[in-house]
């Protein structure tokens, strides 16, 4: 009995070597996979995060915008205070009109922001590529008392 016991051990024990190898190409194999797939879903994610910053930058500087009184710079402030909270680099922020008065009736903010610049993992990938929100609204009328 004691030599099927041995022969039983040596077998299991060349077995769980063998296999080692195969752990070692599966590996090799899935790990690539696995690591593209995550720093591809952490860029999407940035992306993503990029896109809502411009949406809300844009926003945030038209409603300083529709206030009576405001000015060109500081619509163009209050959009850039939102980007630099997220620090979004070589951002652009647009104003239109140029010159606010209390007869304008819209004010257009538009925010610009390239993705070369601002990805995190791959920027070569995203070269060309620009993120760009435009808000529209309506300025408040002061009753002037």
């Amino acid at each position: 009995m004691p030599t099927l016991d041995r022969q039983h051990r040596k077998a299991n024990g060349n077995a769980s070597h063998s296999r080692r190898g195969a752990v070692a190409v599966e590996v090799a194999l899935t790990l690539p996979l696995l690591l593209l797939f995550v720093f591809g879903a952490i860029e999407f994610s940035r992306l993503n995060m990029l896109r809502h910053t411009a949406e809300n930058a844009s926003y945030e500087g038209a409603r300083r915008g529709a206030l009576p009184g405001a000015s060109k710079q500081e619509v163009q402030q209050a959009a850039s205070d939102v980007l630099d909270l997220l620090n979004v680099q070589k951002y652009t922020v647009s104003v239109s009109p140029n010159n606010i008065t209390h007869s304008t009736k819209d004010v257009t903010v538009t925010v610009t922001i390239p993705v070369a610049n601002n990805a995190w993992i791959a920027p070569m990938f995203a070269s060309g590529m620009v993120i760009t929100k435009e808000i529209t609204l309506a300025r408040e009328r002061s009753t002037g008392t």
